[in-house]
């Protein structure tokens, strides 16, 4: 690979996230590209080989104070001309060392105040293998969400605002506060403004003040959020992992082991705008169950939560079970006479620091939460210009004391990663907060209050064919309690009756959606005519299709491979968080029932996996006893198959209804 001695050669451009240009660039052609606020200049070899990219970071009039995260004073000599110092920018970065080249942010200060800034991206892909311009781009920003009052308190007097444009992190940002602020799009002309935002691009040329559009939007929904829950009574504090803390170089230690850091990652919540782990079954490393990781044996009849979310830090990078912050603070809780559950909510990071502030935020707007549950958000870069939150708890108030100033609990200075050491410090430091600061106490029961993102509505259900579905149900919904089955009813027997009618008596009104997925013995049409003919009479009855979105091959295609499947783990959590997360808001149900599956182990994993996950989204499931026969044996669909297959009519009978019996006869399938 050529030597990076400078920018002369071919460049190829980032001029949009979609599209990418083939030049021949000179360094003077370089050099325009930095003052026209491209935010990317990707640098190919004489043969057109890739060789790395430069990325402009977003940065604001505070700078440096709090703009890059390393900040390098490269102490290079400046002339008055701004793109001489450009140039010098651009050569010090090609003649940096290749491992510095992997993940570097640099800044130049003159006179104490920022001429250039950039950072290094060579051939950095972030989750899910997408690059950050892709993630970026994923994450759409709910500027309609954004409470008022907290963008009241942080523009204070500076009303006529500046956009860089209207696209991108920026879209909606007017419509959203247009009654309040004098918004106008900024044309690089000598214009008046109180403040500019700016999006992916970077205004040197604008000399007033100015802050990235994104970061705004992180630090006026963490405000927006903390007066969420403050106003349902859940407690809230902030930790600031990024800040500093005393002679860190001199108290890192190597990691002892050098295990997978992060699970794979997904888009997860209805808007699909933030990422979490993809769920895994590896108890080792990383067990993960409806994008939460699982690293401590669940807590049962729990009081309150503690919902600990963050990138890095709250996931727990490289430890294992039972060695993460939410491992330790549940085991300190518990023996401090707490009986409160602790859920690790850590999400995916990359290697833009807003983006995962973000990312974490959206993993909090979609979660439900009680009244009594405590949030702890653990965050990297965001700073309160306006409203600033209660609680805020720093790295030096953990480590910078009596007992652990001399300790070493980093492994990395650059991002400060916490070592196994550090995790636990974390721990017994949040273990006292929680309980003597952050706690709000159980005024008003343990009520379910609905996230934040349900203000969105169908309108921010990003997939097509869910919003659809969703938009359909909607006709459906019923008031008072209801409650919800699903059945593949393969076919409809006396146990799916006496479980219906036992439903019944314990809510209002029972939807009962029927597997629509075709692959069963009996065609769905022929199991959903059966489950009609069954419940006609029922006024308090509706049966439903599933649809793509309640056990299909989309949500739990282990369900209709599970012969082969008896001993094996499986991982329904997908089905039943969009079951808990969409369908049962829309149709106002509370309750889900099923039978007790002493025969069916991948059946008995997904009811388990309901009776653990449900609850955080306010639907309680119901488990009922199998209705038996009179031998003693559970009734069940698969007898009655076999017996079918065998033509044994005399005992299908004893387990099937009248209405079951006569829609079998029309079509000929029994005699």
């Amino acid at each position: 690979m050529p030597r990076r001695e400078s920018l002369v050669g071919q460049c190829l451009v980032q001029k949009s996230w979609a599209e990418l240009e083939m030049r021949e660039l000179s360094v003077p052609a370089v050099i325009q590209l930095f003052d026209a606020g491209h935010m990317s200049v990707f640098v190919v070899d004489e043969a057109g080989a890739y060789l790395g990219g430069i990325g402009i970071l977003e940065f604001e009039e505070t700078f440096p104070q709090d703009g890059c995260l390393t900040l390098r004073d490269l102490s290079l000599p400046y002339a008055d001309v701004d793109r001489q110092d450009k140039l010098a920018f651009a050569g010090a970065i090609a003649e940096m060392p290749l491992w510095q080249q992997k993940r570097t942010e640099l800044a130049f200060v003159k006179d104490g105040h920022i001429c250039a800034a950039g950072a290094i991206n060579f051939g950095v892909i972030g989750p899910m293998g997408m690059s950050c311009s892709q993630l970026l781009a994923q994450q759409v920003l709910h500027w309609d969400l954004i409470d008022i009052e907290a963008a009241r308190a942080y523009f204070g007097h500076r009303r006529k605002i500046l956009l860089s444009s209207e696209s991108g992190a920026l879209a909606g940002f007017r419509l959203r506060f247009q009654s309040l602020l004098d918004i106008s799009v900024y044309d690089g002309s000598r214009c008046e403004g109180d403040l500019l935002l700016y999006g992916a691009d970077i205004w040197q040329k604008h000399d007033g003040p100015k802050i990235s559009g994104r970061l705004l939007y992180a630090e006026l929904l963490a405000v927006t959020l903390w007066h969420h829950l403050q106003r349902h009574g859940i407690g809230f504090c902030y930790c600031d992992i990024m800040s500093p803390v005393a002679d860190l170089e001199k108290r890192l230690a190597p990691l002892p082991r050098w295990g997978p850091a992060s699970p794979p990652a997904a888009w997860h919540g209805l808007t699909e705008d933030y990422l979490a782990p993809v769920d895994s079954t590896d108890d080792k490393c990383f067990h993960v169950v409806g994008g939460r990781r699982q690293d401590t044996e669940p807590l049962q009849d729990f009081e309150h939560t503690v919902y600990v979310f963050g990138v890095c830090v709250a996931m727990g990078a490289s430890a294992y079970f039972g060695e993460t912050i939410e491992a330790h603070l549940q085991r300190l809780l518990v023996a401090g006479g707490r009986h409160w559950r602790v859920v690790n909510c850590g999400a995916m990071g990359s290697h833009d620091q807003v983006f995962n502030d973000v990312n974490v935020l959206h993993f909090l707007l979609h979660t439900p939460l009680r009244r009594g549950d405590m949030v702890v958000l653990f965050g990297q870069r965001l700073r309160w210009r306006g409203e600033k939150l209660p609680l805020v708890y720093t790295n030096a108030d953990v480590f910078d004391t009596s007992a652990r100033r001399q300790g070493k609990y980093w492994w990395e200075a650059f991002l400060p990663h916490l070592n196994l050491e550090g995790y636990k410090a974390w721990a017994e430091f949040l273990a006292e907060k929680l309980v003597r600061e952050v706690y709000p106490g159980a005024g008003g029961g343990a009520a379910l209050v609905r996230p934040l993102s349900a203000r969105l509505g169908l309108g921010g259900v990003r997939n097509a064919q869910l919003r659809a579905y969703l938009r359909n149900l909607q006709a459906y919904r019923h008031e008072g309690i209801c409650g919800a089955i699903v059945m593949n009813a393969n076919p409809f027997t006396l146990g799916h009756m006496y479980l219906m009618e036992e439903a019944r008596k314990r809510c209002d009104y029972l939807y009962c959606f029927v597997v629509e997925e075709d692959r069963s013995a009996i065609p769905f049409a022929d199991r959903y005519a059966i489950v009609l003919a069954n419940c006609r009479g029922m006024k308090d009855v509706a049966v439903l299709p599933s649809g793509r979105y309640i056990i299909s091959t989309l949500t739990f295609a282990e369900y209709f491979t599970k012969d082969s499947r008896q001993e094996q783990a499986v991982l329904p959590s997908k089905d039943v968080r969009l079951f808990g997360e969409a369908i049962a808001p829309t149709l106002g149900i509370s309750m889900r029932f099923v039978g007790e599956e002493p025969l069916d182990g991948v059946t008995r994993q997904y009811n388990e996996a309901m009776k653990f996950m449900l609850p955080d989204y306010g639907v309680e499931l119901v488990e009922l006893p199998r209705l038996l026969a009179e031998a003693g044996e559970p009734i069940n669909a698969t007898q009655v198959r076999a017996w079918l297959h065998e033509g044994d009519m005399e005992r299908c009978k004893s387990y099937l209804p009248q209405a079951t019996l006569d829609y079998l006869k029309s079509k000929g399938m029994i005699e």
